[in-house]
């Protein structure tokens, strides 16, 4: 049974269609994959579906357990029993775990005084109910990526929602926590809850997800179950053209050391009585694609900043084709061909 059907939605900006006749159904009690490159148009899909996007602002028919929805704001889209997660953490990171559970919706009594304890006791219900141990007295900032994830859903549980909608879940979390969160989200669906994951990570595609609709240039290209279809025909129909690979190799030529970093020690971005990295060391040459990896913390971040004149450097040395440098500003290092761009 469809819980959720979405007619010729099309929305267009200046100069751009970002959806074109797009029909999107959900099933009732899936987990939903929703797939497609940079700009196929899942994110703004997805505006309209959380009310974000009002209604006028785009065509489009939007139907609830068969009921025609009108969405004017986030709050029309809530009572329909919609909950979104975003990518990027919507919360005060210097309040406790509570005051972010009912961030908008604190407990009051009939004389106007906040009902902490009740709020509190109302937490660790749905943190239980995750199979999750917290303190909800907490700040969030104290808590790990994972953690934090669990109080955005606990604050979308709290509204009770048929459809939980979650933008990238485990782009910032190491392997250990995307396990912690795949737990909850199966837990969420045998309770009855359907959702929708957006995800560049085939990897959860294939693991978690029921089905997957997948979008190409603002156009709903097809639907399939997971069962009924590989890997490299939802890369195929992603991108329009048969890959040969998913990573072609291509043999370059790799030339003189451009870059050098020794012995770099960084000072915690939070923490002045500590250093997030120390004694780092590499070279990078040219034609080279250099891969800095490491978990959620472990300063590869900071490593860049330093490099693009943002970071506290404690100490080490920074070799541009062979000569020492000392960026002070980003500006610094613009002026020596060094570019970021930002995730």
């Amino acid at each position: 049974m469809n819980i959720m059907e979405l007619k010729e939605i099309t929305k267009k900006f200046p100069g751009v269609v970002a959806l074109n006749n797009v029909n999107f159904i959900v099933e009732a009690g899936e987990i939903l994959a929703l797939v497609g490159e940079n700009g196929a148009g899942k994110s703004t899909l997805m505006q309209i579906i959380s009310g974000r996007y009002a209604n006028g602002s785009y065509d489009a028919e939007i139907y609830i357990n068969g009921k025609k929805q009108i969405f004017k704001t986030t709050k029309c889209s809530e009572k329909s029993g919609i909950a979104m997660i975003y990518q990027e953490l919507n919360a005060h990171l210097d309040m406790n775990v509570a005051k972010n559970v009912f961030m908008g919706d604190w407990i009051i009594n009939s004389y106007g005084k906040i009902q902490w304890q009740s709020m509190h006791k109302q937490t660790n219900e749905f943190l239980s109910r995750l199979g999750i141990n917290i303190d909800t007295n907490k700040k969030l900032r104290k808590l790990t990526n994972a953690e934090q994830q669990m109080v955005s859903i606990c604050h979308a549980l709290r509204k009770n929602p048929q459809i939980l909608i979650m933008d990238e879940p485990t782009s910032t979390l190491p392997k250990k926590e995307v396990d912690i969160l795949f737990n909850v989200i199966c837990k969420l669906k045998n309770e009855g809850i359907t959702i929708i994951l957006i995800t560049h990570k085939m990897d959860e595609v294939f693991t978690l997800c029921d089905r997957l609709t997948i979008l190409r240039n603002g156009e709903t290209v097809s639907s399939h179950k997971i069962s009924e279809i590989k890997l490299n025909e939802v890369v195929t129909k992603m991108v329009g053209r048969s890959l040969s690979a998913i990573y072609p190799k291509k043999e370059v030529a790799i030339g003189d050391e451009i870059l050098r970093v020794e012995n770099l020690t960084i000072k915690h971005p939070f923490t002045n009585s500590k250093n997030i990295v120390e004694n780092i060391s590499f070279v990078l040459h040219q034609s080279e694609i250099l891969a800095l990896e490491g978990l959620v913390g472990s300063g590869r971040t900071e490593i860049l900043n330093a490099i693009y004149g943002k970071g506290k450097i404690v100490s080490g040395k920074i070799f541009i084709n062979g000569k020492e440098v000392v960026h002070k500003t980003s500006k610094d290092a613009i002026e020596k061909n060094i570019e970021r761009i930002y995730a």
